[in-house]
């Protein structure tokens, strides 16, 4: 199971790496201010910080699906947002990988920008149904990190990834009061 806890930390730091040395120029950006996009860039915080997939090259895109997320092309990041669409772990973490593996590929080049809200669309509106706010949403976003060690990876989850997961809140609860959860 080690290979699996490397990948994760390894996406887990190409992630954090690509969003620090990347030009400040992202879709990520405009998207925040645009009340549309806004709660999909929320989600994407509160899962990964301020990491931003925008800014990524193609080819660094498609090395972290590939490496950390075992899909080869867009067919297999589909199949494995399927997957998180029919419940793999709860809704939040579900959510917050179908919304930051769209990003992904999109960066990839392995889905059109056009196909995002077919996959975030629903997702989004799952988990404002589910939740009453971002502290319950990220609650159960902790939860199901843990649980996916535990369950998925069937080994404790590393301390780094204990600690970025800590960092990850504190870099998204100042965007959680410019997001409001109903819409």
């Amino acid at each position: 199971m080690w290979p699996i806890a490397l990948a994760i930390v390894v996406l887990l730091v190409v992630a954090f790496v690509a969003w620090f040395f990347w030009p400040v120029s992202s879709r990520r950006k405009s998207e925040l201010s645009n009340p549309a996009t806004r709660f999909h860039w929320g989600v994407i915080a509160t899962y990964m910080g301020n990491a931003d997939p925008t800014q990524l090259p193609p080819d660094e895109a498609a090395r972290i699906l590939s490496d950390g997320w075992s899909c080869a092309n867009g067919d297999a990041v589909r199949r494995k947002m399927t997957a998180y669409v029919n419940g793999e772990i709860n809704h939040a973490f579900d959510v917050a990988r179908i919304v930051w593996l769209s990003e992904l590929a999109i960066a990839a080049g392995w889905m059109p920008l056009e196909e995002r809200a077919q996959w975030s669309g629903p997702a989004l509106a799952r988990v404002r149904s589910a939740y009453a706010g971002w502290q319950p949403f990220a609650e159960d976003l902790w939860a199901g990190r843990q649980r996916w060690w535990a369950e998925v990876a069937h080994s404790a989850m590393p301390e780094s990834d204990r600690a970025r997961a800590m960092e990850v809140r504190t870099e998204a609860a100042p965007l959680w009061s410019s997001i409001p959860w109903g819409g």
